[in-house]
């Protein structure tokens, strides 16, 4: 039996999974997006100057992802593979 792969920082998503998978996905989406964007920026091009556009861009695809999220959620569910 392989073990379960755990989470980068379990302690980080359990508070927000229990309030909800698409509050966690946000919250943890709008964290990532933001730390993503200032250290590919500053790697890239030595600079934070596009840092407004590369949050906004990204934050419309955590966006337009919520209703594909919400359908797994649904779906598991249904199928009995969500978690309690």
């Amino acid at each position: 039996m392989s073990p379960r792969p755990l989470p980068i920082c379990p302690r980080s998503n359990s508070p927000l999974v229990r309030r909800g998978l698409i509050v966690a996905v946000v919250a943890s989406s709008v964290v990532g997006l933001v730390v993503d964007s200032i250290v590919f920026l500053w790697l890239a091009f030595g600079s934070l100057d596009f840092l407004l556009g590369q949050i906004v861009g990204k934050a419309w695809m955590v966006l337009l992802s919520i209703p594909f999220v919400a359908w797994l959620r649904r779906r598991d569910e249904r199928l009995g593979f969500a978690s309690p």
